[in-house]
């Protein structure tokens, strides 16, 4: 016996006779610096992904429903904890997206630019390329306000870029770095203008606790069997979470001069300033003051209590020493935890809350909340984690764990990172390996296209030519006979090659990429596997 949800008419957009109004979608991106310390800490499991999808050309992708993975576990991992519990359904947690160069430390080419590394005078030379909010940012079509992205920082300084005054690229400065400069950039000081904030059941709990109920009504039926009650019952436990998510009230309208400016004395380490910078961004989304942030949240000395060493080297060089009572790679991830609890949950949790008008949708199912950090373990330029929380409108589908490593090609020369004590046994409690996956970059074109820019809108011609018509096979046979790129941003080197010590993985990790899916989006576990 099969039983689907009936068309509701309550469910249908309410201008369903009308041309829908654009539906507006925001985009933030989240950066952190330093790297995760080990996978475990990021990832809810590292063993193989139950579920497999496949393209024509490119190796398989496992995936798994985050729900399934949480199991009966406060949270999906040490850094994403139980305060994103309640959003699982909302976000993708991505493994095995890699920097084809070797990275070390920079800013901005988590999204987009390459150029902006501190550790490879080679790929310094490289052009900078406008970061993503910049991309989307002068979109007209993503933000017809024509305002620059909102930009901030616990420092001044972000990974950023974009162009200055006379059209050069740059790395950009910080619009705000507490909540009091927030209100006084975004808000103008509260000269901005305040149309009241409704508060009001949210419009999809009532539709669906009638769904509960002719589910629970079918299922006492005499007539059905017990396989049927097994489906039915599995039903309910999704319909139910949906319905506990839907259980609180949901927001509307601009109202933000109520708003906390607290921001103490050390505001970047404070949990109340970060949630307070967090909602006052909401404010602005629901003011739709600006449709495009960025974050850049550098995890500072600060945070770090080992006085013995500086903070860079303190962590990333000496991860398995005892730091505050704890494993220097665990407490690092737990200062990852807390900003991950600080700022990104309440910031989902207002989205999530606030209804956009435009279609009766929350704001974080219109949006893209896009985190990611400098690198990945200990330097490492495979294995980048990221998160995204958001559907774009309905452009991507959500709830997903993906792993995109290729586990057919083990990368033997920076499979164990030659510091710090890690291990290259696989049932050693400190081995570190990885095999590697897909550009990173791809997942800035996802994002991309499902905010609703074409290729033409942010694909360059000038760059990456270098890979174009190559017959030699010099960086892979797979990778002769590409007559453009394309994609977002810059591939690498023009002439890749292991001449140094920082650049030692350059040449022979060519090889192991498909320059031909550059410009593609990232597979995408279909809506029905949720």
């Amino acid at each position: 016996m099969m039983l689907a949800i009936p068309f509701l008419p309550s469910l249908a957009p309410r201008e369903a006779q009308a041309a829908p109004n654009p539906i507006p979608k925001r985009y933030v991106s989240l950066w952190t610096s330093y790297d995760y310390g080990h996978p475990r800490h990021w990832y809810p499991t590292l063993q193989p992904l139950k579920q497999t999808l496949t393209k024509p050309g490119e190796a398989p992708v496992g995936y798994e429903p985050l729900k399934q993975l949480l199991g009966g576990r406060p949270g999906l991992s040490r850094v994403l904890g139980p305060s994103l519990t309640p959003h699982l359904g909302s976000l993708n947690l991505m493994r095995g997206l890699d920097f084809i160069e070797y990275i070390g430390h920079g800013w901005g080419h988590n999204f987009g630019n390459l150029a902006g590394i501190i550790t490879n005078e080679r790929l310094k030379a490289l052009p900078n390329v406008p970061t993503i909010d910049h991309v989307l940012g002068r979109s007209t079509q993503v933000n017809p306000l024509a305002r620059e992205p909102f930009l901030m920082a616990n420092n001044g300084t972000t990974a950023s870029y974009g162009p200055n005054g006379g059209g050069t690229i740059v790395r950009k400065a910080a619009m705000a770095t507490t909540p009091r400069e927030i209100y006084q950039t975004i808000f103008r000081g509260g000269a901005a203008a305040e149309f009241g904030e409704k508060v009001e059941p949210h419009p999809r709990a009532d539709p669906l606790s009638r769904v509960l109920e002719d589910y629970k009504r079918v299922r006492g039926g005499a007539q059905i069997s017990a396989l049927d009650r097994t489906v039915l019952d599995n039903a309910l436990d999704k319909l139910s979470d949906v319905q506990r998510s839907l259980a609180t009230q949901a927001t509307s309208g601009c109202s933000y001069k109520s708003r906390s400016l607290d921001f103490g004395t050390a505001h970047f380490d404070s949990a109340t300033t970060l949630k307070n910078m967090a909602d006052l961004v909401v404010a602005a989304m629901m003011c739709d003051l600006n449709r495009v942030f960025h974050f850049s949240g550098y995890i500072s000395d600060a945070y770090y209590n080992k006085s013995s060493e500086e903070f860079h080297n303190g962590h990333s060089h000496q991860p398995l020493e005892t730091v505050a009572g704890k494993i220097n790679h665990e407490y690092m991830a737990d200062i990852q935890g807390q900003f991950v609890k600080n700022f990104l949950a309440p910031l989902l949790d207002g989205m999530a809350a606030a209804i956009d008008p435009a279609n009766g949708k929350s704001i974080l199912y219109n949006s893209l909340v896009h985190f990611s950090i400098e690198h990945g373990t200990v330097h490492s330029f495979s294995d980048v984690p990221t998160l995204l929380a958001g559907n774009a409108g309905g452009a991507l589908t959500s709830g997903h764990m993906i792993d995109y490593t290729n586990k057919a090609i083990f990368d033997g020369e920076f499979n164990i990172p030659a510091e710090g004590g890690w291990s290259g046994d696989p049932s050693s409690p400190n081995w570190i390996g990885f095999a590697h996956g897909l550009p990173v970059n791809r997942v800035l074109v996802t994002a991309l296209q499902a905010m609703g820019l074409q290729r033409a809108d942010y694909e360059r011609t000038d760059i990456n030519q270098w890979y174009a018509n190559l017959t030699s096979g010099a960086i892979g046979t797979q990778n002769n006979g590409i007559t453009s790129v394309g994609g977002y941003g810059l591939v690498g080197l023009p002439d890749p090659k292991a001449n140094s010590q920082w650049e030692m993985y350059g040449h022979h990790r060519y090889h192991d990429y498909n320059l031909h899916y550059f410009k593609d989006p990232l597979p995408l576990p279909p809506a029905s596997a949720a």
